[in-house]
Order: C-alpha cells, then sequence, then structure tokens
C-alpha cells in the first residue's frame, strides 16, 4: 500500500462538510458540496447518506466527505473524497499496483475487487482521492462503477478550478 493510505485509515470514518465548533480539525474546503449528495446517489442509484466517525486533527486535510448507501441485507456502497494541502509534497502518493492516469498535473488509477476504485491526483497544491467501493450481494462491485468513478474525478477536478 502507498504511504498516504496510513493517513487515510483515520480519515476514512470520518464525517464529512466544515469544520467542528470546538476548535479542533476543522476543514477548509466543504468536500461535501465537491462529492454532492446527487453525486453519491446517482453512483449508488440510491438516496446516499453521509457517514460521520473518527476527527482528523492533521490541518493539510482541507476537506472530506464520505457518502454511503446500505441495503436491506447491510450489502453497502460507499464513495468517499479526500482534499489535502499537498504544497510540501508529502500527500500524493500513487498505489502500489496502480496504472498512470490523466487527470490533473498527476495522477494514478487503480481499480481492484477487493479494495474498489481509487483514483488520486495532484492538482495545483492539492492532493485529491476519490474512492468507491462496494461488498455484498445486493450493490455491484466497485470494479463495475469505474467508469462512473472516473467521470465523477473529471467533474471533480473542474469543480476545484471553480
Amino acid at each position: 500500500m502507498r504511504v498516504i493510505h496510513l493517513i487515510l485509515i483515520p480519515a476514512l470514518a470520518a464525517a464529512c462538510g466544515g469544520g467542528d465548533d470546538d476548535g479542533g480539525g476543522s476543514t477548509e474546503l466543504d468536500a461535501c458540496a465537491i462529492v454532492t449528495q446527487a453525486d453519491a446517489s446517482a453512483m449508488f442509484g440510491q438516496t446516499a447518506t453521509t457517514q460521520e466517525g473518527a476527527e482528523v486533527t492533521d490541518p493539510a486535510l482541507l476537506g472530506q466527505c464520505i457518502w454511503t448507501y446500505q441495503a436491506a441485507d447491510a450489502s453497502n456502497e460507499m464513495l468517499a473524497i479526500y482534499i489535502w494541502d499537498n504544497s510540501n509534497g508529502l500527500y500524493y502518493n500513487a498505489a502500489d499496483g496502480s496504472d498512470p492516469y490523466q487527470l490533473g498535473d498527476e495522477a494514478y488509477i487503480l481499480v481492484d475487487d477487493t479494495s474498489g476504485v481509487d483514483i488520486g491526483w495532484r492538482q495545483d497544491d492539492l492532493a485529491v482521492y476519490l474512492e468507491f467501493f462496494s461488498i455484498g450481494p445486493m450493490v455491484p462491485t466497485a470494479a463495475d462503477k469505474a467508469a462512473e468513478v472516473e467521470a465523477l474525478a473529471a467533474q471533480v477536478s473542474t469543480r476545484l478550478t471553480e
């Protein structure tokens, strides 16, 4: 696995949107406005909800949002975006086994039956990671959604320049 996953594992369960009122872990970008509920719901074919979780206090995390859908049998889908301040060059690393991808200044894509679809890219001073994962018989496999994740990644890249 790439080094950034060590940083992202605690973030995987974190909530989306702006900072909190107790002074810790505030974000500078509303990632849920960049990857919207409408985007996630279109990806899932069902209404997406945000997932809350652990607080990430790394000040380089500028925004994150996790959207989920859970089917009646507990099958589920997850769409997540993490946006990092990469001005120091430490927050973008291509995943092991990934393929080069045309997006931003440098990018990769990894489509894996087990871990899902992972697209990461450098864009100006940002490191952006868009991840889609699914598990269970009542939802499509993540690999079947690769083209949709790629299309969303292109939209996210455009939204970040607006």
